[in-house]
């Protein structure tokens, strides 16, 4: 009896250990089905949310050439995603737009423009071409992020803004190279703005002076474009800061390359973007 009594409480726990491991096994199971399933709603999440941002960037470079083409965006919004999908799609510049990626999702765009297009604004201390009076347009980019069954899986806008700045404002304009080499001395009242690379080179005795906020889109050089020497062109070159005058580092020797301007809070400003001018024949 005591054989048979050891048998059966053996088999009844090799029972119960399988009965627990089909428990655990079964548990593993939907852990894991879970694990992939939430795996892959991130993974199309993380999709949805890129292809509404880029759609976001799309839409408004599109509105950006076209002020680089100097006109303006005009047709009427859609004001709503909802609309889109129901066919008001809107017209212009501001109507519904699909874009396509290779992920397999989508993203539905539309653009709104601010009822008070356009303001007049000062542009404020520290940015490009501060002190100065322009036209400002704001706009907003409203993108859906979809998968390929058109379910949305981010929603995303971007509100930007575009200045028209009058030139007549700007003591200097230039659109490419620009060199200063006076000899007596020479004071800018005003902003000055270039293009391309400056060249500060006063001659020898010569002091320039800048008044106003100095920007460049390319390289501020102590020293003259057309030769490496400072040789006769050793003058004096100064700033605002914009509170008071600071010296520009001397030409001594050779023509240098200015990269810190720090010491002129925003008074100077390299690397400036490219500013768009006009073409004459644009000029009516």
């Amino acid at each position: 009896m005591q054989r048979r009594s050891e048998i059966g409480f053996a088999l009844l726990t090799v029972l119960f250990l399988l009965a627990v491991m089909a428990s655990l096994f079964s548990a593993y199971m939907v852990l894991t089905r879970t694990e992939l399933a939430l795996v892959k709603t991130t993974r199309d999440s993380a999709s949805g949310f890129n292809a509404a941002e880029a759609g976001l960037n799309l839409r408004a470079e599109e509105i950006r050439a076209t002020f680089l083409d100097f006109s303006f965006p005009t047709g009427v919004s859609a004001g709503s995603i909802e609309a889109c999908d129901a066919g008001e799609l809107g017209s212009g510049d501001f109507a519904c737009q699909d874009y396509n990626f290779g992920n397999e999702h989508r993203a539905t765009t539309f653009v709104s423009d601010d009822p008070d297009n356009p303001a007049f604004t000062i542009i404020p201390p520290g940015e490009a071409f501060a002190g100065l009076s322009a036209q400002e347009y704001r706009y907003t980019v409203t993108s859906v992020g979809r998968n390929n069954q058109g379910s949305n899986e981010a929603i995303l806008d971007l509100t930007f803004k575009t200045r028209v700045v009058p030139m007549f404002q700007f003591a200097i304009f230039f659109h490419e190279d620009l060199e200063f080499f006076n000899g007596a001395t020479m004071t800018v009242d005003g902003p000055v703005h270039t293009n391309g690379d400056l060249y500060i080179a006063p001659q020898d005795g010569g002091t320039t002076n800048y008044t106003g906020q100095v920007t460049l889109a390319g390289t501020l050089y102590r020293g003259q474009k057309s030769q490496s020497t400072c040789t006769g062109y050793t003058g004096t070159a100064r700033a605002l800061d914009p509170v008071s005058y600071q010296n520009l580092p001397s030409c001594s020797s050779n023509r240098r390359v200015i990269s810190d301007v720090e010491t002129w809070n925003d008074n100077i400003m390299l690397d400036v973007e490219e500013v768009s001018v006009p073409a004459p024949e644009d000029m009516d």
